[in-house]
């Protein structure tokens, strides 16, 4: 699932490019990814796109009245603005077509779809949003917004992914962030010292700044499914070097992640049981 830093430097490239034209036909749009029923997306004929912001995972896109067309990629969702002339990505399960011929493009490569798309009054997004954690790059996240986020208790690793503890953060960004911090994945988060604390929060505005500096290159297009060994330096690469020790990087498997750590930096040696209910060895 693709997460802050991807998604930030994505709409970053996306503003410009979807408010220079307004919608020009009715979107095409997959009938299973479509969330929301009224208005219809065929409300977006006409109207204008007044560029992209971010809220979360949330792509979002204003309109010229008010209305918000909101984008979730989920696990397997891949978006790009496609200029005229250039063949649509494989897959499409959204297509809203401007009146300079360019085109944003949702697609997902899988037969159970999970995309999720809506049309929604900004009102109604903003009540839905307070639910959700705060922005960990805003500046008002500090040491005492981490603090109330780490009340919420439970493993490290889990609560980083905690979106209504903070937000934006998934598997990926989890695993590069705690390896920063040297902290171990499963330390309960209530727990941590204030020295810990304070590697934590430093190390969650370096890894994800630093996140969003290496997915710029990528442009206007969202790949957001399987390893980028280049684009991190720790999720992926268990079995390979730490970066910081040299020590071999180490990983739990879960049935739909993979936890990776550096044994030497994070754990004090110890080792993780690389089994599904990842009980420490004895």
């Amino acid at each position: 699932m693709p997460e802050l830093p991807e998604l930030e430097a994505l709409v970053e490239a996306l503003d410009p490019l979807v408010s220079r034209a307004p919608v020009r036909d009715v979107p095409v749009a997959h009938f299973a990814v479509v969330k929301s029923a009224t208005p219809p997306l065929s409300w977006l004929a006409g109207h204008a796109l007044t560029g992209a912001v971010r809220r979360g995972k949330h792509l979002l896109f204003p309109t010229d009245d008010d209305m918000v067309l909101a984008i979730h990629l989920m696990t397997a969702g891949k978006l790009a603005y496609v200029e005229p002339g250039v063949k649509r990505p494989p897959g499409p399960v959204l297509a809203v077509r401007f009146a300079d011929d360019g085109e944003l493009v949702v697609s997902e490569r899988v037969t159970r779809k999970s995309v999720r798309v809506r049309l929604l009054p900004a009102a109604v997004l903003d009540e839905e949003f307070e639910r959700l954690g705060p922005e960990p790059l805003e500046p008002s996240f500090d040491d005492a917004a981490l603090e109330a986020a780490l009340a919420h208790g439970g493993q490290l690793h889990t609560l980083l992914r905690d979106q209504r503890a903070l937000v934006g953060i998934g598997r990926a960004y989890a695993n590069e962030i705690l390896h920063a911090a040297q902290l171990a994945p499963f330390a309960t988060a209530d727990r941590l010292t204030p020295k810990e604390r304070e590697r934590l929060l430093a190390a969650i505005k370096t890894t994800l700044t630093d996140g969003i500096e290496r997915f710029r290159p990528r442009g206007p297009r969202m790949i957001a499914k399987g390893k980028t060994p280049e684009v991190y330096d720790i999720h992926g690469h268990a079995g390979e070097a730490c970066p910081r020790c040299g020590s071999t990087m180490l990983n739990v498997d879960f049935a739909d992640h993979q936890v990776v750590y550096c044994p030497s930096c994070q754990t004090g040696g110890q080792i993780y049981a690389d089994r599904r209910r990842s009980r420490l060895l004895k």
